[in-house]
């Protein structure tokens, strides 16, 4: 049982706000992620002569689709804190440094703290939803497939289908993601740019991102480096693979190159806040965080997560501009 009575103001403190978003180093992290794949849809459907970029418009709405979207999530992350409680007290004092920030390790597994979470996150989403006069109908059955997918992912024992059901979940992030910035800025979704931007891009961002998990989560499935170069070589073939295969639709579709070349756009420009500023500021990719002290090593957490979410953020309004006066 975690003894609250022992823990300093200053970490309590840290605990409401990270009630308030479901932790905060969560939340810079979608912040991070979705900028970078709301920065590939803009330049795609800018390319495809889709959209005109307003400057105003699409800066408010880089933080708003992140927003939503991590109170949408949060139900996972709660949900995983929740099933994972009996684990998570027996880690040690470096490790269980980490967790004793998020409200439901604090409150010792308390349904009552979960559900009113949970409550919560869900009320200021589609609170959101409605200021920005979304439909709400496209977005209700996520309350329920984030809650029950998430559970089963942590009730699973299976290695695969846990690193598949992370997979699944990021995809659905990121697929409504691209579908609420199209709603946001035509008014309308369109299915043959959704399809595209989905296999080209999505699905090989995804399966990235899964993977940067898996090895940071170094579990069984890379128990040895020859066993992780060769999966992560039938991965980089599978992507290929895709990507190849939105060339082909693409071409058929239309006859031309022009999807073609907004694909390149996107990995051209995306690969450096996707891979190039996250490999230099996020040691977490390569190695796990160094964890001296256990209030040293949850601020480094966060600073690296700023620092992420803050650059990535100002490589995005560049875009933008650049995107505004060509």
């Amino acid at each position: 049982m975690v003894n609250r009575l022992e823990i300093c103001k200053g970490i309590r403190s840290t605990i409401w706000i990270n009630a308030v978003f479901y932790r905060v180093d969560a939340f810079l992290n979608t912040l991070y992620d979705l900028i970078v794949v709301l920065i590939g849809v803009t330049l795609f459907l800018s390319k495809m002569h889709i959209i005109y970029v307003s400057f105003e418009q699409l800066l408010a709405y880089f933080l708003l689709i992140p927003l939503l979207m991590h109170f949408l999530y949060a139900i996972v992350y709660g949900v995983n804190d929740y099933m994972d409680y009996e684990k998570v007290i027996h880690y040690s004092p470096e490790n269980f440094a980490y967790y004793i920030y998020r409200p439901i390790i604090f409150s010792n597994k308390s349904l009552i703290i979960l559900i009113g979470l949970n409550s919560l996150y869900i009320f200021f989403a589609f609170s959101l939803i409605g200021f920005l006069k979304l439909p709400v109908v496209i977005y209700a059955p996520l309350v329920p497939f984030f809650a029950i997918t998430s559970l089963l992912r942590s009730k699973c024992t299976d290695v695969a289908l846990k690193y598949t059901s992370f997979l699944l979940l990021r995809l659905t992030k990121y697929s409504y993601a691209t579908a609420t910035l199209e709603l946001l800025l035509l008014q309308s979704f369109y299915s043959y740019p959704f399809f595209i931007m989905s296999l080209a891009f999505l699905v090989p961002y995804t399966i990235y991102r899964t993977v940067e998990y898996m090895v940071l989560s170094k579990d069984l499935l890379f128990n040895d480096v020859k066993a992780l170069k060769g999966k992560i070589k039938g991965i980089v073939l599978l992507i290929i693979v895709m990507i190849l295969s939105s060339f082909a639709f693409s071409y058929y579709h239309e006859h031309n190159f022009n999807t073609i070349e907004g694909i390149f756009l996107i990995y051209a420009v995306c690969s450096i806040p996707a891979a190039g500023l996250y490999f230099l500021l996020s040691p977490l990719i390569i190695k796990k965080l160094s964890r001296s002290s256990s209030s040293d090593g949850y601020r480094t957490l966060l600073f690296k997560r700023l620092m992420d979410a803050l650059l990535t953020f100002l490589f995005a309004l560049l875009i933008i501009y650049i995107l505004t006066i060509v």
